[in-house]
């Protein structure tokens, strides 16, 4: 497999990106439980942070293009593990939320993507309605996960990513086929 960008010096990120409620984050803690080091999703700690703000505005369903540029930048700043890491999410999908709300300037977002050292293939957990739950950070109806999906599908295939769409299988199935591919990396 090769890299997206020739940035061999910055850790690499194998991303496990999919819509809403689909799983990636138990797929992100399972590996982290086996040993491996990850980077938990940056959109839910986000807003996280800005619910505990009093008076903020910068929430995804209250301004999406400020809360993605804050996103964006916590991306860029945050070093995470050196080496390789699996990543819950990354900047690809900043930029379908953006896409999903009619956001058409995306350019800091495509320069951005060349900073991050993303691996070639991303791992996409697909609409499961069986565990899809709504809380306090995540408040997407199922329906509005299945346009995400395709819009998530279409953008890590307009930036070249090998898709590889993870079945609809408990955590340690999805984790086995990941390792499969990637474990000769760490």
């Amino acid at each position: 497999m090769e890299l997206i960008n020739n940035l061999s010096a910055r850790p690499l990120r194998i991303l496990i990106s999919g819509s809403p409620g689909s799983g990636k984050t138990s797929i992100v803690k399972q590996l982290e439980r086996m040993g491996y080091p990850v980077v938990h999703e940056a959109a839910r700690e986000e807003i996280k942070a800005q619910q505990q703000t009093p008076g903020s505005n910068l929430l995804p369903w209250k301004d999406v293009a400020g809360f993605s540029s804050k996103l964006k930048d916590r991306i860029l700043k945050y070093a995470g593990p050196q080496g390789t890491a699996f990543s819950d999410r990354g900047l690809p999908d900043v930029v379908t939320y953006l896409k999903r709300a009619g956001v058409e300037d995306l350019d800091e977002y495509h320069r951005a993507l060349s900073i991050v050292n993303y691996h070639s293939t991303v791992f996409i957990t697909p609409p499961w309605r069986k565990i899809y739950r709504t809380d306090a950070q995540r408040k997407e109806r199922f329906e509005e996960a299945l346009i995400l999906h395709n819009l998530l599908l279409e953008t890590y295939e307009q930036y070249g990513f090998n898709i590889v769409t993870l079945p609809l299988d408990n955590t340690e199935k999805r984790c086995q086929i990941i390792l499969e591919q990637c474990e000769h990396l760490f």
